[in-house]
């Protein structure tokens, strides 16, 4: 019978990766789709305030939206430390990027 490694006997290198079933991109697909709705939501709360009609038909469906809607931040932010913990391009690129894009939202 093989004899089994211990621990601090396994290199990284013969280590394996976890990989779920959703990528960082995935994630990030998931956090975007979630910012449309949250604009469709917007845009559906004007619409209830302005025809009745559409506040009864919306009714039912509002709780789902809205919940929908509030799961962008939490996606994007699994997206970006999968990232982030997989060091998939090096630690400065990711911060340089993050950093220039927060520079550029604040600039506009």
């Amino acid at each position: 019978m093989a004899r089994r490694l211990k621990l601090h006997e396994v290199s990284l290198e013969d280590d394996i990766r976890y990989r779920g079933p959703i990528s960082f991109q995935g994630f990030q697909v998931l956090g975007w789709l979630c910012i449309v709705v949250s604009v469709a939501l917007a845009i559906l709360e004007v619409a209830r305030k302005l025809d009745p009609l559409t506040a009864e038909v919306s009714e039912k469906y509002m709780p789902i939206i809205r919940t929908v809607a509030g799961l962008s931040v939490p996606f994007l932010l699994i997206a970006n430390y999968s990232r982030i913990l997989s060091n998939f391009e090096g630690y400065k690129k990711q911060l340089f990027r993050t950093g220039g894009s927060a520079a550029a939202i604040i600039g506009v």
